[in-house]
């Protein structure tokens, strides 16, 4: 089964392959990064991370008859964005 990556997964990964670095460096570095990228995505810019891929904020039409998985309500949703990779 496929294991789910999440912020304190890449984080413990990247201080257990570098034990020079103490674990609270670590932490800011990967926080950093991750406010850098969603900072930059914010502002409509590109992020292009060579060898990995590239995010972007594509715009998104909204659909008049949506349906709310919970309740079955029917909503309206407008236009918005979402990130591309």
């Amino acid at each position: 089964m496929k294991m789910k990556q999440t912020k304190i997964s890449i984080t413990d990964s990247i201080y257990r392959n570098n034990a020079a670095y103490r674990l609270k460096l670590v932490k800011s570095i990967v926080d950093d990064f991750l406010t850098a990228l969603a900072d930059s995505l914010k502002n409509g810019d590109t992020v292009e991370l060579r060898g990995l891929g590239t995010f972007e904020i594509t715009a998104v039409k909204g659909k008049k008859n949506a349906r709310n998985p919970k309740t079955g309500e029917a909503v309206a949703v407008g236009r918005h964005c979402k990130i591309r990779f």
